[in-house]
């Protein structure tokens, strides 16, 4: 076989040195816009793994995530770690810095934090034709409180208008007793008296059948979250709340937050929604003032409708002019006649609570079918427990509540929530440290990373030195 000489030129090994080069330059450019992808991909897949450490105590009882603040950053560095590889992987990428920044308490903003949470969560539970309707009743009963007609020193005023009357004058007219179509007679004067008694009384002795089922509960909230200087975020919070927040807000409280009528396991206080209204250390308490509360929507309402009411007002007006009559004075019958009326909405609306605190119905606006008692049978709710007719179309306990949590005001729910919330979980899931501050609800990292180039002859692609070349990425996240 005839043997052929083979040779190479220098121009030739530098022709193929240069083509090599180019398509190892390629190559890793390719490479290096694949590092940034994947730094990206590798940056949010820490973030999101910080934000699925969320408290699990506070899911489970009260649908709200918040990221635990103290852990975030060594769940990011734990996560951005475990993307150096090995072997023939060409992703290879060290963590080299990580910087958290922007980060959002679910405390910030006075509770507006809390509320765009709570917001975004109940978006995807409640239909807007239901926040259309307790939106609604809202209104009216807004507008009833407003009217400032309905005043309990109505009946004070009335009393101490007819002490200053001439008792000589009164006296044959306050022992008068009128006989109507019943049989049921009454002193006139004693109605007013009767009223101011109820006044004095203890409002759960007065519209609750069994008192000794109250529920005992108390917790001292001295170290909690509304007494104690709060963890900020870094990022300035300048959130907007409209009436559909707020609507959602009533409806997360009503939804997973105890109440009279609904108890939960496992809370600081029976009473939460109670709280809110309240703002007190025990459930006895709480309940009374929402009693309370309860009784001045009813007695506004109530007062209202008497107003109304052509008969009832005759009614008041001749018992109040056989009462002061004969001093002529048409502001003294005048006095009478409000006192009288105070009181007989009074009496209405302590019945009217007796039915709601037992389950049952009552119409915002009363109809004559729906008005329980009558002006002279006012004495009548001392002896045994006496409640208002039922409605069908009414309203129970739980939307009363409701309504009065739209009275109040939002940030303050919202700070009070968590307030009990952090309270909950310190007592019933054995985590005293636990602060609701230390949660996070948005948050940003930058992650600075490093990685090798695989063809480190080459000094075509531009680094910072020749092994090793840097670059960076950036993620955001949050529940809302």
């Amino acid at each position: 076989m005839k043997k052929e000489k083979g040779s190479i030129t220098i121009f030739s090994l530098l022709s193929l040195l240069l083509v090599t080069a180019t398509l190892f330059a390629l190559l890793e450019g390719t490479r290096l816009q694949e590092m940034r992808r994947f730094a990206v991909l590798q940056t949010e897949n820490a973030l999101e793994s910080a934000f699925a450490n969320y408290n699990s105590c506070l899911w489970e009882n009260y649908r709200l995530l918040g990221a635990n603040g103290n852990e975030m950053q060594a769940v990011i560095e734990q996560t951005a770690a475990g993307c150096v590889g090995e072997g023939t992987n060409f992703f290879r990428l060290e963590a080299k810095d990580i910087s958290i920044f922007g980060e959002t308490r679910i405390t910030d903003g006075n509770g507006a934090v809390f509320i765009k949470s709570v917001s975004s969560y109940m978006k995807e539970n409640f239909m807007y034709e239901a926040a259309k309707e307790v939106y609604s009743q809202y209104e009216a009963i807004k507008q009833i409180l407003e009217s400032d007609q309905m005043n309990l020193s109505n009946i004070t005023d009335a009393l101490e208008e007819m002490d200053k009357t001439d008792r000589e004058t009164v006296k044959p007219f306050a022992k008068t007793r009128i006989k109507r179509d019943v049989d049921a007679q009454i002193d006139v004067r004693s109605l007013l008296e009767i009223a101011e008694d109820w006044k004095e009384m203890g409002i759960l002795n007065l519209v609750l059948q069994d008192t000794e089922s109250i529920s005992k509960a108390q917790h001292d909230f001295s170290t909690g979250l509304l007494n104690r200087n709060l963890e900020k975020g870094s990022d300035s919070v300048e959130t907007t709340i409209d009436w559909k927040d707020r609507l959602l807000l009533q409806q997360y409280l009503m939804t997973y937050m105890s109440n009279f009528s609904e108890k939960k396991e496992n809370r600081a206080l029976s009473y939460e929604v109670e709280y809110l209204l309240g703002q007190k250390s025990s459930d006895i308490e709480n309940l009374k003032v929402t009693a309370n509360k309860l009784l001045a929507v009813r007695e506004a309402a109530n007062f209202l409708y008497l107003l109304s009411n052509t008969v009832c007002m005759a009614q008041a007006e001749a018992m109040a002019t056989l009462l002061v009559g004969v001093t002529a004075n048409p502001l003294l019958i005048q006095a009478v006649k409000i006192g009288l009326l105070t009181a007989w909405a009074l009496a209405e609306s302590i019945l009217d609570v007796r039915a709601i605190l037992e389950g049952k119905r009552i119409a915002l606006l009363k109809s004559e079918e729906s008005w329980t008692i009558a002006l002279e049978n006012l004495g009548e709710i001392s002896k045994g427990f006496l409640m208002a007719k039922e409605s069908k179309w009414g309203l129970d306990y739980e939307d009363y509540l409701g309504i009065l949590l739209l009275l109040e005001q939002e940030n303050g729910l919202a700070m009070n929530s968590m307030n009990l919330q952090e309270a909950t979980i310190r007592q019933n899931y054995a985590d005293a440290s636990f602060g609701m501050d230390t949660l996070i609800a948005q948050a940003n990292v930058k992650v600075s990373y490093s990685y090798k180039p695989v063809f480190p002859f080459l000094q075509i692609i531009n680094a910072d030195n020749r092994w090793e070349y840097n670059l960076s990425a950036d993620a955001s996240y949050g529940y809302y």
